[in-house]
């Protein structure tokens, strides 16, 4: 959503973009000549905006993270500009590299973006870049946390669920790859209001019922912060031929980003993804008061 209240759509599969006035009305619309998986941020005109690449490149065998670009695509001939590049999603590569592995607790890439404004970091630390269209407006230099350790508990309680996702016949294999960090990420989500605020959440537990949001101004000093329910994806269902079995939203790539319970920031209200105690999702909005 642009700050004028329009809106651009973009079509994974066609890799086409369409733009919408504040009425629902089509303006225009162009395809991309990305080859990968691309997210809009921001938007620059009717004919452009600022996104996220991942190419997913061939990678060797062990722990590794694929590159995420910033791109500036303002051409009408689909072309683009590289803005910037972070390490991705952290996986594990098979001997054969034909597959990905999910790292538990791993680390990966965030970003977001709402009206000119578009963030990009990685959860490694607290070091996040705003955009302002195409140009850097704010570096934020949280340096490294606090390091949480992860518990041998919280590591047999990620492994389990991780291999929960896997067909019986398959999870001898799959547990010899597995992956799981010592150590917790710096962040878990961040998110950009239209004012340019930057909201960054704490890494929740699998168990965690709250985490801390803290709130970033426009010129990168903290200004304030709100303890919110955490939203705990449900997982997908899957069928391969005659194995079933479960995975769970946060896969082994950096686009799509997993969910989380902050969708959407006004001036003076928050909207929240909730679930109830059938699973059933729903939306609440909360009054806020930021300075």
């Amino acid at each position: 959503m642009a700050t004028d209240h329009s809106l651009f759509v973009y079509d994974r599969a066609l890799r086409r973009l369409t733009f919408l006035d504040w009425t629902g009305n089509v303006v225009n619309e162009r395809r991309t000549g990305c080859m990968g998986e691309v997210v809009p941020l921001a938007q620059v005109n009717n004919e452009g905006f600022i996104g996220v690449l991942e190419t997913r490149p061939v990678l060797p065998p062990g722990v590794q993270r694929g590159p995420l670009f910033l791109i500036a695509c303002s051409g009408t001939d689909g072309s683009f500009d590289t803005l910037g590049e972070w390490h991705g999603k952290e996986r594990y590569v098979t001997s054969t590299q034909q597959n990905w592995v999910a790292v538990g607790f791993g680390r990966t890439a965030l970003y977001d973006g709402r009206g000119v404004h578009s963030i990009v970091g990685t959860n490694d630390s607290l070091n996040l870049t705003r955009f302002r269209g195409s140009a850097v407006h704010t570096q934020i230099r949280g340096g490294v946390p606090i390091t949480r350790i992860v518990t041998p508990q919280e590591r047999e309680e990620w492994t389990n669920l991780f291999l929960s996702s896997i067909p019986e016949v398959a999870r001898t294999g799959y547990r010899s790859q597995t992956e799981v960090r010592d150590t917790y990420p710096a962040v878990g989500a961040v998110k950009v209001d239209a004012g340019g605020r930057i909201w960054v959440g704490d890494y929740a537990k699998l168990s965690g019922e709250r985490r801390l949001w803290s709130v970033i101004g426009v010129d990168g000093t903290p200004i304030g912060s709100v303890r919110l329910p955490v939203f705990h994806p449900e997982w997908f269902t899957f069928n391969n031929g005659t194995f079933t079995g479960r995975v769970p939203v946060d896969f082994e790539v950096t686009i799509p980003s997993p969910l989380h319970e902050l969708l959407d920031i006004a001036v003076d209200r928050i909207a929240l993804l909730r679930k109830d105690d059938s699973g059933a999702e729903f939306v609440e909005v909360y009054e806020i008061g930021v300075p």
